[in-house]
């Protein structure tokens, strides 16, 4: 999903809530994914970022199948929705500090080529103040 054009309500900053989905002709269904981050947060648009997306709704193979009904006569139906947020007026901040802490994480995956799963998630670690997690997600 792209902003095009930079207006004010970019340039001032909104956040927003979108949903991308792709209709099922034959079966009349819909399959929706939100473009938010893998913590639930809303994405920001602003002058600097007017992009958002993700690699994969469905798979090709899935779009492709006549019998889904995603692809009829080389013609298939997307929806977009955005609902703006009006801005709380708090915000964060990051910027350098002269204390550093232990900034590395190691994250062991065994048995890589025996995985099945399309994402996988680190255990939560703690680098200063704050909880991070790392994701991997393998794209078909």
């Amino acid at each position: 999903m792209e902003i095009e054009s930079i207006s004010e309500w970019i340039r001032k900053g909104k956040w927003e809530r979108a949903y991308l989905s792709l209709l099922g002709n034959i079966r009349g269904r819909y399959i929706t994914s939100w473009l938010g981050d893998a913590d639930g947060r809303l994405r920001h648009f602003h002058r600097f970022k007017t992009e958002f997306g993700f690699a994969k709704l469905l798979s090709i193979d899935t779009f492709k199948d006549a019998s889904n009904g995603y692809l009829i006569d080389d013609s298939c139906v997307f929806g977009a929705e955005v609902y703006v947020i009006k801005s709380t007026g708090r915000g964060e901040c990051l910027s350098l500090k002269e204390e550093t802490y232990d900034n590395s994480y190691s994250w062991q995956i065994k048995k890589f080529s025996e995985i099945k799963e399309e994402r996988l998630f680190s255990e939560p670690f703690t680098i200063g103040e704050h909880k991070w997690f790392e994701t991997l997600e393998f794209l078909t």
